[in-house]
């Protein structure tokens, strides 16, 4: 009776591991999707960033600010 009891005790252990270990890894695999998603997302904004500031260097106006508001960078 007693071994019946830790048998069943112990797949009940063994099953309730398993399903904190899944919880914990979709935790995980949920983050480093996110993160990517962030990095990614940054990694726009950057080449945007340097293309609008390629695009206010290429401005034919002398002055940097003048350069910039030509391109939009400046609002007064």
């Amino acid at each position: 009776m007693i071994a019946k009891l830790k048998t069943w005790a112990a797949i009940a252990g063994a099953f309730v591991l398993a399903l904190v270990a899944a919880f914990w890894r979709g935790r995980a695999q949920g983050s480093a999707t996110a993160q990517s998603t962030m990095k990614q997302k940054d990694a726009a904004n950057a080449r945007e960033i340097e293309d609008r500031a390629d695009a206010a260097r290429a401005q034919p106006v002398a002055d940097p600010v003048e350069r910039l508001r030509a391109s939009g960078r400046i609002r007064d």
